[in-house]
């Protein structure tokens, strides 16, 4: 089988990080407006059934794809745009379509036929009471709750109808747009919405508010009124973010605990919560105008996530406005300076490309086959430099070129391991192969076929049953038995042959059948008596064929 990749143009090498005490090694990268975003200042995230990411920002929406953002803007000569770049929220409906809460109007999108329909106040009452839209969420009876400032709105996809709820509102408390409130239905079926003026719990069938507020008084009540952020565990303990610490809710008595990040009043930026994620290995992500932190119900302290690694951009002190975890366990952070991708396990790689004096490992550094061996040994084959010998503890460098003797050319193509502790060096001038336990070269081609592989470049080498080695070459593929090489060629109107000479590739399965890539197409070898069966694609409008029939590799996946 095969065990080594022939064709690498970087020598790229896992470093594996140890684990912590309460979670692995997290390495982030940083999405600005240098990468495409629209704007940095980050206000929502949420991703779609098809995987892409929509990202609300104070100036416009934006769409990533995981490489590229597609920015959604208002024009005011299209009628068919968003009616406000100032994003507040976003979520996709259970039908599909981009809700999007702007400081100017309810925008819903059609992501199919491109199309937007807006929602804006009137006198009339049968829309949205409030242009400036906060907060957006959607229950399992698709039901589209709403939140402004002062009103919570009920909207009925089936039948389009608007239903507004006001809540408490104490004028004398200000809201200056810079806060984002929450909403979140539990497990019981409660609906609870976060305001400027404390938590309330909006009984769906009474149609009325509960609320809890922040009382100087009472050592239980809510810590601070303005709610930024509501979740629930998988334990079903409610935890509530506010401007001014982190609170969980006691249900039987109605009353919170608090926490906070920092007893510092000269920090207070650090207990201002705005977003809260448990992800799926149970690290409790704490989103704060001053950085990332993580949560220890247990403890009930906070610590800073210590073993991140950042590639790009700082989360240290970055006010940080919003929390997003993929299926793939990816989690995006929004903040005020950007989007940030946290990724755990992620092993890291280390690039081997100079020495301390910063001079070319490999010369040119066109790598082009790579096999690790023993005791941190590692063969690099090269793009006429020769082959390499690189010591990873060491660092030490063995160069060998065609000015030696066994080495027939300095285009090491392919290198391949066999079971007989040979290492076979391909090149575009021969074949040798060096015998790793006596650490000695030997010729192959020019002893056993030198016509056969003179000026032929050998592109694979494969190992198949009966100790036979596999070359696949510029002209045919070729096998040798241990006495003898048996050459394989295209023959014209022969359909049992190679569909063409030029075999980029050669693999032997795990049940010892040999294939064959070639420029024109895919081979089987089904044995001496029945030659090749050819896989080719016939016609651009074919469905069920290769395609491309320049097939360039191959390899077997378990």
């Amino acid at each position: 089988m095969k065990m080594v990749y022939k064709t690498i143009f970087a020598v790229l090498f896992f470093i594996v990080y140890p684990a912590y005490n309460f979670a692995q090694v997290i390495h982030s990268s940083s999405y600005s407006v240098s990468e495409g975003l629209s704007q940095s200042n980050i206000t929502s995230l949420a991703r779609d059934e098809k995987g892409f990411l929509w990202i609300g920002t104070q100036d416009g929406l934006n769409r990533f794809d995981g490489y590229n953002f597609a920015s959604f803007k208002h024009n005011p000569s299209d009628t068919n745009s968003l009616s406000n770049n100032f994003v507040n929220d976003v979520i996709q409906s259970q039908s599909g379509e981009i809700w999007i809460a702007t400081n100017f109007g309810l925008n819903r999108y059609d992501p199919l036929s491109d199309e937007y329909a807006l929602f804006l106040a009137s006198d009339s009452g049968s829309t949205i009471p409030e242009n400036q839209v906060l907060h957006l969420y959607q229950d399992k009876n698709g039901h589209v709750w709403i939140k402004s400032v002062h009103y919570l709105t009920r909207y009925e996809p089936s039948t389009g109808r608007f239903t507004s709820y006001q809540h408490f509102n104490d004028y004398f408390n200000y809201y200056d747009g810079t806060n984002n409130f929450d909403m979140l239905v539990d497990h019981t079926g409660k609906l609870w919405v976060g305001t400027k003026d404390g938590l309330n719990y909006f009984n769906r069938e009474l149609e009325v508010f509960k609320r809890y507020h922040h009382q100087p008084s009472q050592k239980g009540s809510l810590s601070n009124n303005m709610v930024q952020a509501v979740y629930e565990d998988e334990e079903g303990r409610l935890w509530i973010g506010t401007d001014n610490g982190l609170n969980l809710l006691d249900r039987d008595r109605g009353t919170f605990k608090h926490y906070y990040v920092s007893s510092d009043a000269s920090y207070r930026d650090r207990n201002s919560i705005n977003d809260i994620l448990v992800d799926r290995e149970g690290m409790f992500w704490v989103a704060t105008n001053a950085g990332l932190f993580l949560f220890h119900p247990e403890k009930g302290t906070f610590s800073r996530p210590s073993h991140l690694i950042s590639h790009s951009g700082e989360l240290a002190t970055t006010n940080i406005t919003e929390l997003e975890q993929y299926r793939s366990g990816v989690i995006w952070v929004g903040t005020l300076q950007g989007m940030t991708k946290l990724q755990k396990n992620l092993k890291d790689f280390k690039l081997y490309r100079s020495n301390q004096q910063n001079e070319p490992l490999f010369v040119d550094n066109l790598i082009a086959s790579v096999y690790k061996g023993r005791d941190s040994l590692v063969w690099v084959g090269t793009w006429d430099e020769g082959l390499f010998l690189l010591n990873r503890r060491t660092g030490q460098i063995t160069r060998y070129t065609q000015e030696h003797p066994m080495i027939p050319s300095n285009d090491i193509h392919t290198l391949f391991p066999d079971s007989k502790d040979r290492l076979w060096i391909g090149t575009d001038m021969g074949v040798v192969w060096f015998d790793l336990q006596s650490r000695t070269f030997h010729h192959f081609s020019d002893s056993v076929a030198p016509e056969t592989f003179a000026s032929n470049r050998v592109y694979a080498i494969d190992e198949g049953p009966g100790d036979t080695m596999w070359f696949a070459t510029r002209n045919g593929l070729h096998a040798y038995n241990g006495e003898s090489l048996k050459s394989y060629y295209s023959r014209q109107y022969d359909t049992t042959s190679l569909t063409s000479n030029f075999i980029y590739d050669v693999m032997v399965d795990s049940r010892g059948t040999v294939w064959a890539a070639s420029n024109k197409g895919l081979n089987h070898y089904l044995g001496e008596d029945r030659g090749f069966r050819r896989f080719q694609r016939e016609s651009l409008t074919c469905s069920n064929c290769l395609v491309s029939n320049e097939t360039l590799c191959l390899h077997e996946d378990h």
